[in-house]
């Protein structure tokens, strides 16, 4: 069945009561802080990193640095920026549609974004993907302009992008001092089956749509600590009280989909507002509150425009005193009519001004080991052909080692840190985790099994 937005519309009956309660924030480097952001979302959509296969590399460093200079100037401490976008640049596919890994200027380009941001004190949101992935796009934008549906739907292709890019990714800066977090993908309801409603080409079941950002969301908890979120239509798809139709990324409703991985949740929700919503989802007529969510809330979209049913001040104000994580409006880019930085730019200056001390930000030096109590430690070697060995073995506490493959199932388990030996397993990535008697996470890292 297909829902149109006039359809979601009629589903909402009642709007819940208020409730105040405890802030909702973001800790970043042990720090809360309120998002004061601001969409870039992109300079050109979907090729400000890596190579387009026709159009070659279009990255613009001048106009980032511009960029991410206004946001020091305004207080905006965080940025949203999208990656891959509908998969036209990145990452690179093979004929059969699986993902094979990065082209050489993705690093170059991004690790220059992270730099830049950083100087000007700005904290990056990476959107991985949006659900353009499922249009099709290929006569305007080239072969890989959407119609990568397949990796969601089919789970060998899932494992690909995984193992080939997201983990690079993740690998590469899980100790950047200013990345906010991994946003797996924008607006999946529209294309998912029973709320298909922008027109995408392709679309998945919502159980699909689910493992595909579990799994994800997965394989970035355990290899780093940066916090996973997925940018959601508005709050109908985030929450079960009355009249949303259902909260699609509970962890219960990610995990049943990776069959029990634990480590498949979001860190805290992201909703998108647009004035053709109700006033049931209206985060700046409701608090966050009344819809029972059990994790922090930040809108992640909201019109940058002041003709609508909101002025950007009256959205920036409200974010604020309704108990949201922070607002980010769209957008910088500001050439679709919702809005643009030259409204949004001073009613974030005055939040800033009003609220410094949990919006300024800058970076500082981060824990990599979860458990300060033991001395860290190593597998070596890695990569391996078969036996894998601690560093240092002997530890006062009883430990346990488990080896789970990238859908996360445990193919490994044992309390004897002397004799492990995957020799059998297949070739590919693996992940460790060292856990105490009380099943605390004491260590974790990525593990290459080769032949």
């Amino acid at each position: 069945m297909t829902l149109s937005k006039i359809t979601i519309l009629s589903l909402f009956l009642f709007i819940p009561a208020l409730v105040l309660g405890q802030l909702n924030r973001l800790t970043v480097n042990e720090k809360d802080y309120f998002i004061n952001g601001i969409n870039i979302p992109w300079n050109s959509f979907g090729t400000d990193i890596g190579t387009h296969d026709e159009w070659g590399a279009l990255y613009d460093p001048d106009w980032f640095e511009n960029f991410f200079s206004e946001c020091q100037n305004y207080g905006v401490n965080t940025a949203r920026l999208w990656v891959h976008a509908d998969g036209r640049s990145t990452p690179e596919f093979d004929s059969l549609g699986y993902v094979i890994g990065l082209d050489d200027n993705f690093f170059e380009n991004l690790d220059d974004i992270f730099a830049k941001a950083e100087a000007h004190n700005v904290m990056l949101l990476l959107c991985l993907w949006s659900f353009d992935m499922m249009k099709n796009r290929t006569d305007e934008a080239g072969q890989f302009a959407g119609i990568h549906g397949d990796l969601v739907t089919d789970i060998s292709k899932t494992v690909s992008y995984i193992e080939n890019a997201l983990i690079p990714i993740v690998d590469r800066y899980a100790n950047q001092c200013n990345l906010l977090g991994f946003e797996i993908i924008n607006e999946p309801e529209w294309a998912i089956d029973v709320t298909q409603g922008a027109g995408t080409t392709e679309s998945s079941t919502l159980e699909e749509m689910q493992r595909f950002v579990g799994l994800q969301a997965a394989a970035i908890h355990t290899i780093s600590d940066k916090m996973v979120t997925l940018g959601s239509v508005g709050l109908m798809f985030n929450s079960t009280t009355p009249p949303a139709v259902a909260n699609f990324w509970s962890d219960e409703s990610l995990e049943a989909a990776t069959s029990g991985n634990a480590n498949a949740f979001l860190d805290f929700y992201q909703i998108h507002y647009w004035d053709w919503m109700p006033a049931f989802f209206d985060p700046f007529v409701v608090s966050s509150e009344a819809w029972n969510l059990d994790k922090p809330v930040l809108i992640g979209e909201s019109p940058a425009k002041n003709d609508g049913v909101h002025t950007v001040e009256f959205m920036v104000n409200e974010s604020f005193e309704n108990n949201y994580a922070g607002i980010m409006p769209w957008s910088y880019w500001g050439m679709d009519g919702e809005g643009n930085w030259e409204d949004a730019k001073m009613p974030l200056l005055a939040m800033r001004d009003l609220h410094a001390d949990e919006i300024d930000f800058s970076c500082f030096p981060t824990f990599v080991f979860e458990n300060t109590d033991i001395l860290p430690f190593s597998i070596y070697p890695n990569p391996t052909k078969g036996d894998v060995f601690f560093n240092d073995p002997l530890f006062e506490t009883a430990l346990e080692i488990q080896i789970s493959n990238l859908t996360g199932q445990i193919v490994f388990q044992s309390e004897n840190l002397e004799d492990i030996d995957i020799s059998s397993f297949n070739e590919g990535v693996y992940f460790l985790q060292v856990l105490d008697a009380n099943e605390r996470l004491l260590h974790k890292e990525k593990l290459l099994k080769t032949n």
